[in-house]
């Protein structure tokens, strides 16, 4: 059962973020509910070890989130072969991935 991500987002008090994983995973979120989907590698770059957590969000631990990655080429906006974007799958987030994040 997917839910309503602009209602999740809006729910969530970013102040009571404790973890990186959750600090990434509303990250993506908002992204994704705000209808700009991708992040840029550089917009999550003041988060300690990004690329482990979104790998964390990928395990089953954490739900299995899909998280998409591509390089600016790809996508074909501005950026070198060191830029990338993140965006996680919209309509594959569920109430059981959000409570393995954020306990709700």
């Amino acid at each position: 059962m997917t839910v309503a991500l602009s209602k999740v987002v809006g729910q969530i008090n970013r102040r009571n973020l404790s973890t990186n994983i959750q600090k990434v995973a509303y990250r993506l979120l908002s992204a994704a509910s705000n209808g700009t989907g991708w992040v840029k590698n550089t917009q999550l770059s003041h988060i300690p070890s990004v690329g482990s957590r979104i790998r964390d969000l990928r395990t089953e631990e954490f739900g299995s989130w899909k998280v998409q990655c591509a390089t600016a080429s790809e996508l074909n906006k501005d950026g070198d072969q060191y830029t990338f974007f993140y965006r996680v799958v919209p309509s594959s987030v569920n109430q059981t991935q959000l409570r393995s994040v954020f306990g709700t």
